[in-house]
Formats: structure tokens, sequence, C-alpha cells
């Protein structure tokens, strides 16, 4: 009976058919019934709202999912990147390493010796003089 008592505080009887009960309501400011295009107009503005919710979630998830593939993607790429970039770097720490390689060899005393001997002639001093030269002294400004 709980449910019967509703109703009928809410003006409706439980015995009235629901499609009787729409074309009879009443507005309080307008003292006649609802006509079939206000009934149908109402009907639209209050399905339309119930049926766009979801729509609006799935669109909203379907953007957050875009969004998280779209960093993913991102990720991946500076990912690749970054160990493109170390792979370089380890080439170029191992070149400088051969570098520094045959810079030392080739600036090692006896090879610069050596060349200096057989390509340029060139043989070490016998008799070694130091000369000294007079110091000129300039007048302080």
């Amino acid at each position: 009976m709980p449910a019967n008592a509703a109703r009928a505080r809410q003006g409706r009887s439980s015995a009235a058919p629901r499609q009787a009960r729409r074309g009879t309501a009443r507005l309080a400011s307008r003292g006649r019934p609802y006509s079939r295009e206000e009934i149908a107009a109402r009907r639209r503005d209050t399905i339309r709202p119930r049926l766009l919710r979801p729509v609006a979630w799935i669109a909203l998830v379907a953007v957050l999912l875009t969004g998280v593939v779209v960093l993913n993607v991102t990720a991946l790429r500076e990912r690749m990147e970054s160990d493109r970039l170390s792979e370089q770097i380890a080439e170029l720490r191992d070149d400088q390493r051969t570098l520094e390689a045959q810079l030392a060899r080739a600036g090692a005393y006896g090879r610069i010796e050596f060349g200096a001997k057989r390509r340029l002639g060139l043989v070490p001093p016998t008799d070694v003089r130091h000369v000294k030269l007079p110091v000129k002294k300039t007048p302080a400004k």
C-alpha cells in the first residue's frame, strides 16, 4: 500500500493508465491541459540529456585513451632517441681513446728523435753553449 499512497499524494491514482494521465496534466499558471506537442517536447527535453550522458562519458573516455596513446608513443620515440644518442656517445668515446693513444705514440721522445734523424737529417748537438744577453732597462712611466 505505500506505493499507492505515494501515487495518491502526487495526484495520480494507481488504477488510471499512464497514457491517460499524461494528456490531462495541467500547469498551475495555464489552467489548460498540455497539448501532444508540448508533451512530446517535454519528453524530448528530459530524454535527450539522459541519452547524451553515456555518449558524453564514452567521448570523454575515448579522448582520455587517445591522450594516453599519444603520450606512450611520444615516450617511446624519446626512449629510442635516447638509446641512439647513448650508442653515439659510446662510439665517440671509443674514437677519443683511439686518438689519445695515437697522440701519445706520436708524441713519444724516441719517435720524435728518430723522425728528426731519419727524415730531416738532424743530429743531436755535441757542444752546448749558453749565451747571456744584456738586460736593457726601460724607464718607468
